[in-house]
This record gives structure tokens, sequence and C-alpha cells, in this order.
């Protein structure tokens, strides 16, 4: 702002801080003033980067005129807002998406992984959904298993250090003795919250957060169990029947597990008949 004369051109250079030299593209410069104009505006240029960082401040000064003199306000301070996911994002690795494992009494291990900012504290709420909850996404001839039959619900949560990248978490799958396909068990993200480590002068929005819907659910698979699709053998084992009979002979029975069209080959083998027959059954 200029007070009092107007008359005439003048020039005010101005400076910003040391510190702001990797911020700005330009810490110095300098602004015209015409005859009769009162306000200008000093334009600074905040250089572009992908490096996670919290508030930071600098000062900008008016170190000189041309014509005329300073007045008693000649610095002001400036503020570059956080950026780049100080906090960080919050996802579960790939090696979680989907894991594959037999049926049985065991833990399973799966990652979080911390991407971008590593700074402050940061509380992960995670859990797993229910049988009756929407599917995240579907995965062809796999089906949904069942909490408390083929693994326990969980809803817990882990911390994160700051400057720390990944986390293991565990969930605990079950064995039964019932013939199952290939069931799937989904283990979500559900919040995050800062706890610690921040700055306190100004709460930044959107950080720490959730990545992608895709990438904060896990998937572990529990594979085809427990003769899932079943096995088969001939209902008796020897038949007798009239000779010139035509008709159904004997059964072929399917035992176990269900799931899926299944193909069973047999053959007539000659003892003391002579001719034998072979087929396909399914």
């Amino acid at each position: 702002m200029r007070s009092f004369g107007a008359l005439s051109n003048v020039t005010v250079f101005w400076e910003a801080d040391v510190s702001s030299e990797e911020d700005l593209i330009s810490r110095a410069g300098n602004i015209t003033f015409h005859v009769g104009q009162t306000r200008g505006e000093i334009e600074l240029q905040v250089a572009q980067d992908e490096v996670p960082e919290l508030d930071k401040r600098f000062g900008v000064s008016l170190v000189n005129v041309s014509h005329g003199r300073l007045g008693v306000r000649t610095e002001a301070t400036v503020t570059v807002l956080a950026s780049d996911d100080p906090y960080g994002v919050f996802v579960f690795s790939e090696s979680s998406r989907p894991v594959r494992l037999p049926e049985g009494h065991t833990l399973v291990t799966l990652t979080i992984h911390r991407q971008r900012g590593l700074m402050g504290r940061v509380r992960v709420t995670y859990g797993t959904l229910s049988e009756a909850d929407a599917a995240p996404f579907m995965t062809p001839g796999v089906g949904r298993a069942n909490e408390g039959n083929d693994f326990v619900p969980l809803l817990e949560s882990v911390v994160f250090a700051a400057n720390q990248i990944e986390a293991k978490v565990t969930l605990r799958v079950l064995d039964d003795e019932e013939p199952e396909r290939d069931e799937s068990v989904f283990m979500e993200l559900i919040s995050v919250n800062l706890i610690g480590g921040g700055q306190h002068e100004r709460l930044i929005v959107q950080s720490p957060r959730l990545g992608p819907k895709a990438e904060i659910v896990a998937q572990v698979i529990i594979e085809a169990n427990d003769d899932a699709f079943g096995f088969l053998q001939l209902s008796a084992p020897a038949v007798n029947v009239a000779e010139n009979y035509v008709g159904p002979i004997i059964n072929v029975t399917r035992i176990g597990g269900i799931f899926a069209d299944v193909s069973v080959k047999f053959s007539a083998v000659p003892m003391t008949a002579r001719v034998g027959k072979c087929g396909e059954l399914t």
C-alpha cells in the first residue's frame, strides 16, 4: 500500500527469507507503482514438488524503494500450506490382494502399507466383513466364508509411529468338516486418525487418509476343501442281471461335496463274458 503522495512512478524492491529458497521459484523481485497508484501486489510463485510437507512459513520484506521511503509495516508472513499427504495414505500391500491358503486352523498375516508421507502417529482401524455384508468385488467361482465357522471375525486397530512404513495384522482361519468350494474372507481398512506428532497450528484436511477402495480391502481365499467336488463310486460291488437284459445295471454314487459339474469315465471289463463296453457318465 502506498500512502501520502502518489505523484511519480516508484519501484519497490522485496525479498523473501533465505529459508524460502526451496519453496519459491524466485525469492526476490520488485513492483512498480505508477502515478496515482496506491495499491500493488507481490506475486510469489511456489515451486511444485511431490515431497510430503507440513505447513511452512517464511517472511517477505520490503527492502528498498526508488523514490520516497519505506513505512513502518515492511514485513509479512507467508504460509505455504501442507501438501502431498504428509501423514500418509494407507492401503493393504499388493501381496495381501489376494492371499490363497488351504483350510486349517492357522493365522494369516496381512500387511498394511503407508504411502507418501511418514509424519505423525496414526491409528488405523480395520475389520473383517461378515457374509451378510456386500462384497467389495466379485471373484468368479469363489463364494463367501462364514464368520465363526471359517474364520474369527475381528475389529481392531494398529498404530503407526512416525517414519513407520508398514504394519502386520493377522486373521485366524478355522477348520471344519463341511465340503466347501473356494471361499473369500474380506478384511477392510475402516478409518485413520492422527493421534500425535502433527502440527498444532492448523488441522490438515484429508491427511491422513485411506487409499482407493480397491486397495483398502484384503482378500483371503480359503481353497476348496473336504472333498468339495465329491468322490464317486459304484453303488454295489456286484450285481446279477438276466441274460439279454437292457437297462440300468448299477448306479454311480457321489459322496461328499456336490459343488460344480463333474464327469466320470467307466468301462466294462470282460471276465467270463466276451464283449466289453466303455463310456463316460456326467
